[in-house]
């Protein structure tokens, strides 16, 4: 349930979409950007 509602959060609320392959395809974008540059910042504050 977390995911789901990052995703709604982070990507769902912010993005403007007009069809299922347009949500499709800024869905996989947010996918890349959780997974890499996303994870990436939050272990680089780490000490």
């Amino acid at each position: 349930m977390r995911l789901i509602g990052t995703v709604r959060r982070e990507c769902l609320d912010r993005t403007l979409f007009w069809t299922a392959a347009d949500l499709e395809v800024k869905l996989l974008h947010f996918q890349r950007y959780y997974n890499g540059r996303r994870a990436h910042a939050l272990t680089s504050f780490c000490s």
